[in-house]
C-alpha cells in the first residue's frame, strides 16, 4: 500500500478521480469499495483494522517524520471501530481526536476509551465539517483508507478541500492507501492541492481488509 504525507497549499474542489483514473477503473473501484462498506454497516463489535497495523506505520506517523510535534493536535479521520487512535495516543501525542460519520461506530469507542486523557471521539461529515471544526485547527490529519472509500465520486475533492481548511500552517496531510504509487502520486500533485509531497511504499499486513479490485 501508499502512504502519502503532504504538506497542504491551497485548497482544491473538483472531481478529483477524473483526473487520473480511466472510467472502466472508476467503476470496477467504486463497487468494490460499496460492497466492502456495506458489509460493515452498523458493525460495532470488535476492532476493524483497515490495510495495516500500526506497528508497520509508526514510523511514518512519528513527529520527527511528519515535521510536526506531539503537542499539536492531531485528527485520526475515519477511525470507525480502529485501535489507531489510541495507539497515537500512547505513542506520545497530546491530543487525539478521532472522527467518523457513523454515529454507531463512535459511540462504541466512546464506551471503550471515553476516560482516557487525550482521546476525542466525534461524529461529523468530513466532507463538509465548518460547523464542527475551526479552520486551521489540526497539526496533522491522518487518514487510513478514507480517501479510497470517496475517491470514486465527487465528495474526495471535498474531502481534500475540508483537510486543507482544518490545516494549520505546516501542518501534514497523511493518507494511508491500498491504492498503486503511481495513482496516489498523480492524485496527490494535482495542481493547486499540495505544496510537498512525499509517498511511501510499504507491504500491506496479509490479514488487514482490502476490498477487492
Amino acid at each position: 500500500f501508499d502512504s502519502a504525507r503532504a504538506h497542504a497549499s491551497q485548497p482544491f474542489r473538483g472531481p478529483i478521480w477524473r483526473h487520473v483514473m480511466p472510467e472502466s477503473l472508476q467503476n470496477r473501484v467504486q463497487d468494490a469499495a460499496a460492497q466492502e462498506l456495506a458489509s460493515l454497516a452498523g458493525t460495532v463489535q470488535g476492532t476493524y483494522e483497515w490495510i495495516v497495523s500500526y506497528d508497520k506505520l509508526k514510523k511514518f506517523l512519528s513527529p520527527s517524520f511528519l515535521k510536526t510535534s506531539h503537542e499539536g493536535k492531531l485528527m485520526n479521520l475515519g477511525c470507525g471501530t480502529s485501535e489507531l487512535g489510541i495507539d497515537l495516543r500512547r505513542s506520545g501525542y497530546k491530543d487525539v481526536v478521532s472522527v467518523d460519520i457513523d454515529d454507531k461506530q463512535i459511540e462504541e469507542m466512546r464506551k471503550r476509551h471515553g476516560d482516557e486523557d487525550g482521546l476525542s471521539w466525534v461524529v461529523a461529515d468530513m466532507t463538509d465539517a465548518s460547523d464542527t471544526f475551526q479552520s486551521g485547527s489540526f497539526q496533522t490529519v491522518i487518514d487510513k483508507a478514507t480517501f479510497d472509500a470517496l475517491m470514486c465520486n465527487d465528495e474526495a475533492s471535498h474531502l481534500f478541500s475540508e483537510v486543507h481548511r482544518i490545516l494549520c500552517e505546516g501542518g501534514a496531510y497523511v493518507l494511508i492507501s491500498f491504492r498503486p504509487r503511481q495513482l496516489m502520486e498523480k492524485l496527490l500533485t494535482v495542481p493547486g492541492m499540495f505544496d510537498q509531497v512525499e509517498v511511501h511504499e510499504i507491504p500491506r499486513d496479509t490479514a488487514a481488509p482490502v476490498p477487492p479490485l
